[in-house]
């Protein structure tokens, strides 16, 4: 059964496609496509930021004219934990402390970046992305003359810019609150701030295998076709991907159905699709259109289109593709 499916095909492509570029782009039904409304939304989340180990560098100690103290300098690696994956991973701290002449408070402030997905103790080159922050904030309550701070409340606030992977082009807010009486642990809250915009996705090669099912998903006599894959493209790092859609054995003239695309991105968001039309070109090869109807996470009503190109084993039911197009999300 296998081999007659294999040639039916492989028949199918030599008769569609030709061997010569073609012009004319088959078409697939859009009748199930939704069509959904691009908002503007925030990403909430919470969390707990914790050190690792001792300060990387605890910076310069001057004691000022006006009898202030002034620390520039200190860096310290902490640890972001949260309830959305995002802003989770390893941070650096880039700290100033311009604290009062009897300790009772300090104003700090600085800048941290944070290595999205990566463990503590982690090379910053191994992360799925990056936020870049900028905070300010205060001590207060702290105890008059008691030297370096054993009490009081930190409280900063803070502004990222994600700069590369899968937080590049967004933006962020955070507070964080520290109880020093209860330990050296912030609080923090805040939110994501992903307003759509648009920006070329790539992919670069990815590469996979299709099989064909007779399970009950798409009903007697048909089959399922399920096409897996991996690779790495812009915007979503390393990703997985499944094409799923339903034939009739007899024919195999095209889908019955929707031909529908998810792609899993680094961080767990999915991109959504369902493929418009195929054709070949001598240059590339066969190649695929994609509709984006949305997806998951940051990808949520996201819109856009996806061309991919380049080659497909029939013989060993494997795939070789590459692409790119345009998202807004």
């Amino acid at each position: 059964m296998k081999l007659r499916i294999l040639f039916l095909i492989t028949l199918l492509f030599v008769v569609t496609l030709g061997c010569n570029k073609v012009n004319d782009i088959a078409t697939t039904d859009n009748s199930q496509i939704e069509t959904t409304s691009l908002k503007a939304h925030e990403i909430a989340f919470e969390g707990t930021s914790t050190p690792f180990g001792l300060p990387m560098d605890p910076g310069t100690f001057t004691p000022l004219p006006n009898g202030k103290f002034l620390i520039e300098g200190n860096i310290a690696e902490w640890y972001e934990s949260a309830d959305e994956s995002m802003v989770t991973g390893q941070s650096i701290w880039y700290v100033n402390w311009l604290i009062e002449s009897d300790w009772s408070g300090a104003e700090v402030w600085g800048t941290t970046d944070i290595y999205v997905g990566l463990e503590s103790g982690g090379n910053p080159a191994d992360a799925d992305g990056k936020w870049e922050l900028i905070w300010h904030g205060w001590l207060t309550d702290g105890v008059p003359g008691g030297g370096f701070f054993t009490e009081g409340i930190i409280e900063v606030e803070a502004v990222g810019t994600g700069t590369s992977g899968v937080v590049e082009g967004m933006t962020a807010h955070w507070i964080y609150t520290l109880d020093l009486s209860e330990g050296l642990i912030y609080n923090f809250e805040g939110s994501i701030n992903s307003k759509p915009v648009t920006k070329t996705i790539k992919f670069q090669r990815s590469w996979g295998t299709f099989e064909f099912d007779g399970g009950s998903c798409c009903g007697s006599p048909f089959l399922q076709a399920r096409i897996m894959g991996e690779g790495n493209a812009s915007h979503i790092g390393h990703f997985t991907v499944l094409n799923t859609y339903c034939l009739n054995p007899p024919a195999f003239t095209e889908p019955i159905g929707p031909w529908l695309g998810f792609i899993t991105a680094a961080n767990g968001d999915e991109i959504h699709s369902q493929m418009m039309g195929f054709g070949f070109d001598s240059d590339i090869g066969p190649f695929y259109i994609y509709k984006i109807i949305g997806g998951t996470g940051r990808f949520d009503d996201a819109t856009g289109e996806i061309h991919m190109w380049g080659e497909t084993d029939f013989s060993t039911l494997t795939w070789y593709l590459e692409g790119e197009g345009e998202i807004t999300y």
